[in-house]
This record gives structure tokens, sequence and C-alpha cells, in this order.
């Protein structure tokens, strides 16, 4: 969708109607720099919040721990400076959901003023070894009973 609205340049946040995105908004986030490295949720999908938690609205420095922000925030800063789109793969490394990959395809966007503001995030999660439930309890139990391996 990014690249058929795209054309020749960055396409603008308006192009991206509620029918244009309707197959994937569950997984789009749209993030809007208001200041250099400082980025607000604009948009944040059902599928995407349901599984990392719903920033919507919070900025990224406030809503997510500090290195995880960090990461974020270069990720975000170097697909506005290269005005180009970026695909990442990566285990999601907060919350306790290292059993999870993303696949995340970043892109540019302008805002109303044609100025470079907004990223255009669309993240499909994979689970590569799926946590069992209560796996945390079995290991303190294990832990506290004195085994060593």
């Amino acid at each position: 969708a990014w690249r058929r609205q795209a054309g020749a340049g960055i396409p603008h946040r308006s192009s991206f109607t509620p029918r244009a995105v309707q197959p994937f908004v569950g997984n789009l986030t749209i993030f809007e720099r208001t200041e250099p490295h400082r980025y607000r949720v604009r948009l944040m999908g059902t599928r995407v919040a349901g599984i990392i938690g719903d920033m919507q609205g919070k900025f990224v420095h406030e809503a997510l721990p500090r290195d995880t922000a960090r990461r974020w925030t270069i990720a975000l800063d170097q697909v506005l400076f290269a005005l180009r789109p970026a695909r990442f793969v990566n285990t999601v490394a907060f919350n306790n959901l290292d059993y999870l990959e993303a696949e995340i395809l970043l892109a540019p966007l302008l805002d109303e003023h044609d100025r470079p503001s907004m990223v255009y995030v669309v993240t499909a999660f994979r689970s590569g070894v799926a946590a069992a439930p209560g796996v945390d309890q079995m290991l303190s139990a294990v832990k506290s009973s004195g085994y060593r391996s």
C-alpha cells in the first residue's frame, strides 16, 4: 500500500484512508515525530496493541523500557533521515515476549505541511517457541529446590 501511494515520492499521511489500510489496519502503527528524537504513537492497530500493549497517544520514551525506546527511536530517525523504507526482522525484546519474532516495515510519510515527520509501520508477529503457561513458576520451584544441572 505504501509503494502504491508513494509513486515516485513519499506519500502523505492523508493518502492512507481507512479503506486503503483496512486489510492490515490491525498491524499498522503510525508514529509522529514531535521534535528531534521524540515520537508519539498516533495510531496503533489492535493486533499490535494486543501483543505489545496499547501505546496510542503516548510517547515512545514514556511507553517503553529505556533500551527498547532508544532502539525504536534510532530506527524511526533512520527512516526519516534516509527518506526511504526499511525492513527489520527482530526478536521482541521486552514484556517477556522474547519467544516472538517481529517482521517490521517502516516507511516515511509526509504531514499536512509536506514535511517528512511521520513513520508508517506494519508489523507481523510470528512465534518461534511459545512460552508455555507456568514456565516461570516451574523454573522458580526448580531453583528453590537447590537443583543443579
